[in-house]
């Protein structure tokens, strides 16, 4: 049987972990969905959504980026992320200064902003396909052709301050 000590702690584990995807969710669908909304160029090429998503979503039109962002508000209402999002990485941190150091946690809670951001991922790529076969052959042949621009230009180098 277990320690009521040691069961207090899996079951504080468990809800911050709960609450990490939750939260990882709403941010991340949040903010693909802000850093949408730039200008009709897309967002800077050295800043902004990282990864292979950007050029999908820089290559769109504001009309269409705007289109986007609204179908992602609607799957994943606002919240206020700033002290939710806070309150998970001080989840990590508080296992990470730990003692003794419990590895599985850290895991836990790696695993499910993972989670998070991966079924963040799925929605906007639906979103953004869903968008995409609205699309006419003329309208899709004009983005095709600003995605390519896109991702045929060289990409800056970013330094480090640190």
């Amino acid at each position: 049987m277990e320690k009521p000590a040691k069961k207090r702690r899996l079951m504080k584990v468990v809800l911050v972990a709960s609450l990490a995807l939750n939260v990882a969710v709403i941010a991340a669908v949040a903010g693909i969905a802000w850093r949408m909304s730039g200008n009709a160029d897309g967002p800077s090429r050295t800043g902004g959504m990282r990864g292979f998503a950007a050029p999908y979503v820089w290559a769109l039109d504001k009309e269409d980026r705007h289109a986007l962002r609204s179908r992602l508000e609607a799957a994943e209402p606002k919240v206020d992320r700033g002290g939710p999002r806070r309150e998970q990485y001080q989840a990590v941190l508080e296992a990470l200064r730990a003692a003794p150091f419990e590895a599985d946690a850290v895991a836990a809670l790696l695993s499910t902003q993972r989670a998070g951001s991966l079924a963040a991922q799925d929605t906007a790529q639906m979103a953004w396909l869903e968008r995409v076969s609205e699309m006419n052959d003329e309208e899709r042949a004009a983005y095709a052709e600003r995605l390519e621009k896109i991702i045929s230009k060289p990409r800056r180098k970013r330094t480090r301050k640190n």
